[in-house]
């Protein structure tokens, strides 16, 4: 079952008639305090992190990793020693990533334009500490959690010279920043059938789409189910087609 769901993905691939541009944004990277009661969570959580590097470092794909600035000055040393030897890109992602937005609204940690003054300066302020940690590594984008973000926070970010990387779900006009595609179900925290992923991607490489931003959270990625092989195999898979190409819109 699973050769024909590849040979018939690699078929398809080889039957597309256009130039296809991927990029990948993998979210949510936080840095905690070790907890001696919890540290086969914690080794595995950084295994899952380090597995996933190491397959772009592989497959030499440009991903870059959106990273949770709360405590990671204090606790993020492992993150950053990781993503410096393998050269990894990083942005701001949110500044504690909670949902602030009222009941039965989308969720969002910036619902409140009043705030959009001092969001602003929290989050620049975060963005100077993250310079002089990362250095060049560090792009000049931020990414809100879930995607939401209030229009007057996000004016002044642009403003003060950083990319805001949203979704194009739903959007009237799409955004090269913008992912488009997320292989995870939210409402299990579990990535996706992997043949649904392959056929979900195919739907978007024969739509009009040239650019597909993919929306990657490695916290929901697991060894016991083979998410790890699945793309391992699936990057092999791309890298041998002369129609798609990696690349990174928010340089």
């Amino acid at each position: 079952m699973a050769d024909k769901m590849w040979a018939e993905f690699e078929q398809e691939l080889r039957a597309l008639d256009k130039k296809i541009y991927l990029w990948w944004r993998d979210d949510d990277i936080r840095a905690k305090k070790f907890n001696l009661l919890k540290w086969r969570s914690d080794l595995k959580y950084k295994k899952k992190v380090k597995t996933l590097v190491k397959l772009f470092s592989k497959y030499q794909i440009p991903a870059v990793f959106a990273i949770v600035p709360e405590n990671y000055a204090l606790y993020g040393q492992w993150f950053t020693k990781l993503f410096q030897k393998y050269q990894v890109k990083v942005i701001l992602h949110g500044l504690v990533h909670q949902n602030f937005a009222l009941p039965g609204s989308a969720k969002s940690e910036f619902p409140n334009e009043e705030k959009a003054d001092e969001d602003c300066a929290a989050i620049m302020a975060h963005y100077a500490q993250f310079q002089s940690i990362f250095g060049q590594l560090l792009l000049p984008c931020f990414c809100p959690p879930y995607n939401n973000i209030n229009s007057k926070l996000e004016d002044k970010l642009s403003h003060s010279g950083l990319i805001v990387s949203k979704a194009n779900f739903n959007q009237a006009e799409p955004q090269d920043c913008n992912v488009d595609y997320d292989f995870c179900d939210w409402s299990i925290c579990k990535v996706k059938p992997h043949a649904q992923i392959l056929q979900e991607l195919l739907a978007l490489m024969k739509s009009d789409k040239q650019v597909i931003g993919i929306n990657g959270h490695h916290a929901c990625l697991h060894f016991s189910r083979g998410d790890f092989k699945f793309f391992d195999k699936l990057f092999s898979i791309l890298a041998q087609n002369s129609n798609v190409q990696w690349f990174l819109p928010l340089l």
